[in-house]
């Protein structure tokens, strides 16, 4: 008799863990899963790592949070929302979904980029200094400034 309450628990557990494998396919966030199946989120990021080792083949996520876009992008995972939020609109690209006021950015829009040219040197200017400047460099950027004072004097 305890053999088969072992194997019903086993069994619990391999549909628990094939429901937190598709739960996590679907886009959703360890926080979310975990409140929906009862558990911790340290318990739901070991059960996936676990099946991970197992050979379970996980999908990469659809839609990412905003601090998850940024990281994919290479920028700080501490950028806030807006101001990635104002990035984005720069490149015509809005959020998919707003669930309780977390921001959701579709992966293969994000991977689709292109970067933006330097107004100096038509070069690519890194994303996380695109944030700040229109210039791929420090050395474009005195380019820059020293042709405008020129222009002025």
């Amino acid at each position: 008799m305890v053999v088969s309450t072992r194997n019903q628990t086993d069994s619990d557990i391999d549909r628990r863990t094939v429901e937190i494998v598709r739960l996590r396919d679907e886009g959703l966030l360890l926080r979310e899963i975990a409140d929906q199946m009862g558990v911790t989120k340290e318990r739901v990021r070991q059960i996936l790592a676990k099946a991970r080792a197992l050979g379970a083949e996980t999908k990469p996520p659809k839609q990412v949070v905003t601090r998850q876009a940024s990281i994919l992008l290479g920028m700080s995972s501490e950028m806030r929302p807006g101001s990635f939020r104002r990035l984005m609109a720069r490149f015509n690209i809005a959020p998919v979904a707003n669930k309780k006021g977390r921001l959701y950015w579709n992966v293969e829009t994000l991977r689709n980029i292109e970067p933006p040219e330097c107004i100096v040197c038509q070069n690519p200017i890194p994303l996380p200094r695109y944030t700040r400047s229109t210039t791929c460099s420090r050395t474009c950027s005195n380019y820059r400034r020293s042709r405008k004072t020129a222009r002025a004097g």
